[in-house]
């Protein structure tokens, strides 16, 4: 059988040596698809669930500038995106198929609890603040209590208020670039089906 096998390849080998090539391209296309189907489910892409609430994102481009006669810069981080210029959000509000254009500007904001310890986001991300105008861009709702009315109020994630064994109406520190401040919990917010996001503390 096996002869007789071999003898037919040796008859038709152009086409044998066709097919085997076909099905080797074949195989390493379903591969490469498995793998970057895979890599797309496991990827957690910065800020991707910070913005499932928002329809279109506007961004500037980071840009690394070189030094003069460096080629190139090993292991270096990649810069931040620049701030969009507060005009492109105003003549973004202003297109008719716009229902709401919103700035997001984030800064460091690090809540403590009563013993003087930072409540870490629990996967590691970054404690961020910013305007309780953008929490529609997640968007965040508020569980219990509500919006902030006044500038000595905010709003936290659940996940800080559990960590931090917090209430509404109850006071909080806050860490910033600015130094520490204490500030009277207005409510407490929280994604759709989650305490807080993945990728940091609100």
């Amino acid at each position: 059988m096996l002869k007789l096998a071999f003898s037919s390849v040796r008859v038709r080998l152009s086409s044998f040596g066709g097919a085997l090539i076909a099905v080797v391209f074949a195989a390493g296309l379903v591969v490469a698809c498995g793998v970057l189907l895979e890599s797309a489910i496991r990827s957690d892409i910065g800020g991707s669930t910070r913005y499932e609430g928002a329809t279109a994102l506007i961004q500037k481009r980071p840009v690394l500038q070189m030094p003069a006669g460096v080629e190139e810069v090993p292991d270096h981080p990649s810069p931040e995106s620049p701030p969009v210029p507060a005009e492109v959000v105003q003549r973004a509000s202003q297109l008719s198929s716009v229902e709401l254009a919103v700035g997001d500007i984030s800064f460091y904001a690090m809540a403590v609890d009563r013993g003087g310890l930072a409540i870490a986001n629990e996967e590691g991300g970054p404690s961020v603040g910013r305007d309780w105008a953008t929490a529609e861009l997640t968007p965040f709702q508020i569980l219990e209590g509500d919006e902030p009315r006044t500038a000595d109020q905010i709003v936290v994630d659940a996940g800080i208020a559990g960590r931090g064994d917090v209430q509404v109406g109850e006071s909080i520190s806050v860490l910033t670039s600015h130094g520490r401040r204490s500030f009277t919990i207005a409510g407490i917010a929280a994604p759709p089906g989650r305490d807080a996001l993945e990728e940091q503390s609100t």
